[in-house]
């Protein structure tokens, strides 16, 4: 497709394209490549043709060319078609929507949204991958910063999708939340960097089976992006009540991982600030492993709050230089540091800042939590008992023998298959891989 084409072409190279992306997407069959000549398109790019598991149907610039979707309608970009892999598309501009992910089977790979009046790209479907993507400069309905509530997000799952997976994204300076699950299941956030966002930088609200994993929330002396006069939370949790708009939800916010993340300089660092619906709160939960550093005017560092729903909730092997707080019967609270020696001082924009020196504190001093690797993938332990924060530092001892596989795709051994084994192929084996393949092996072999 290309400004410079007609729809009376046949669309099969540069030379004959198609001029509208409608009369483009209408001629796409399952296995075709949809390749767009660098411009600033004015018109929505809709997708709602669909591939099949063997045969995606591909997006993408022409090689070498910048592509930017500049529309003032509701949604700039939507994905109503299955199987579809969108890349490539630098800038989107303009709607209310940036991008729009209805369809399932997607991947999202490298794009970028800035100008975004609310969510910049949000998940409503099932086997939805976004990956090595940036939004910034977004969510501009709450640029006046009057609202009370009720703003986009950069990132955002919303109501009903499931096996999502958010990996190696970069959202900053929105005017609202900057990587968000609300009524979720099974999500994955692992390796997004998030800061100076609005609301939170993360934010984990009324969803269940979510892992937060390896990444960086961070917040800067921007006031620009300060709410009530103070930065964002590094990674915000909440139950609210959507039984006026989804009533078949209820309160399931439950089954939390949070694991292995760096978050510095912000509001707080992990907070849950409070179920507001009946019957809320976390239902089987563990927050271990994570380095939080010079929290603004000394906030808290991990805070829960006490919820008669509450279970089966861990905070165990953090490094924080706030208050954890949060104990009760429901809620263990072990081996958590609120001081350690770092080599060098913690800077978000160099994550290996935040490893411990060989002597410090947090050396074998953890207890064992089943998170067996660390930020940057090595496994734990390294020698001796569990490290605590982020970042195993190994001092001494040899790398202990996983134990075998279960199953088949059981990679990192919790006896299921599930998208934390498709999130760790792709992290050690590059992605030679689709989700597709790895459903094959969810279908043959189950959780």
């Amino acid at each position: 497709v290309s400004l410079s084409g007609y729809e009376s072409n046949n669309g099969i190279a540069h030379a004959s394209a198609f001029k509208t992306f409608y009369k483009a997407v209408s001629s796409l069959s399952p296995g075709d490549t949809l390749y767009i000549a660098g411009c600033i398109y004015t018109s929505p790019l809709i997708i709602n043709k669909s591939g099949t598991s063997e045969n995606h149907i591909r997006v993408k610039p022409i090689s070498g060319q910048n592509v930017t979707v500049n529309s003032t309608d509701n949604r700039t970009i939507s994905v109503t078609g299955n199987y579809i892999e969108l890349s490539g598309i630098k800038s989107m501009n303009g709607g209310w929507t940036c991008l729009d992910l209805h369809g399932s089977n997607l991947v999202v790979d490298s794009v970028e949204v800035t100008g975004c009046q609310s969510h910049s790209i949000i998940a409503f479907g099932k086997n939805v991958v976004v990956k090595n993507s940036t939004v910034h400069d977004s969510v501009l309905e709450n640029k006046s910063k009057t609202a009370s509530g009720g703003w986009g997000s950069g990132l955002k799952v919303e109501h009903g999708a499931q096996d999502i997976l958010f990996e190696n994204n970069k959202v900053y300076n929105t005017y609202g939340e900057g990587i968000a699950t609300t009524m979720g299941t099974n999500v994955i956030f692992r390796g997004n960097i998030a800061y100076d966002n609005y609301s939170a930088n993360f934010y984990l609200d009324n969803s269940h089976n979510v892992t937060f994993e390896n990444n960086i929330s961070y917040c800067t002396n921007n006031t620009e992006y300060y709410r009530d006069g103070h930065p964002a939370s590094g990674i915000l949790i909440g139950e609210e009540d959507y039984n006026n708009r989804w009533s078949d939800w209820g309160a399931r916010l439950g089954n939390i991982r949070i694991i292995n993340n760096l978050i510095h300089g912000c509001a707080s660092g992990i907070k849950f600030y409070r179920a507001e619906i009946s019957g809320g709160g976390i239902k089987g939960g563990i927050i271990a492993h994570n380095t939080i550093t010079s929290l603004w005017h000394n906030g808290p560092g991990i805070s829960l709050a006490i919820e008669p729903a509450n279970r089966d909730i861990k905070i165990q092997n953090n490094i924080s230089s706030g208050s954890v707080t949060g104990s009760s019967a429901t809620i263990t609270v072990e081996n958590n540091l609120n001081t350690t020696t770092f080599a060098t001082t913690p800077d978000p924009t160099n994550p290996h800042s935040f490893i411990p020196t060989n002597t410090s504190s947090a050396v074998n001093s953890g207890v064992i939590s089943g998170v067996n690797s660390d930020f940057r993938g090595s496994a734990r332990p390294l020698g001796g008992n569990y490290d605590i924060g982020a970042f195993e530092v190994g001092s001494t001892g040899a790398t202990p023998s996983l134990s075998p596989i279960s199953k088949p795709g059981d990679l990192n051994r919790d006896n299921r298959v599930d998208l934390l084994d498709y999130s760790y192929l792709l992290t050690r084996y590059g992605n030679p891989y689709s989700i597709i393949e790895f459903n094959l092996l969810i279908a043959n072999f189950g959780q």
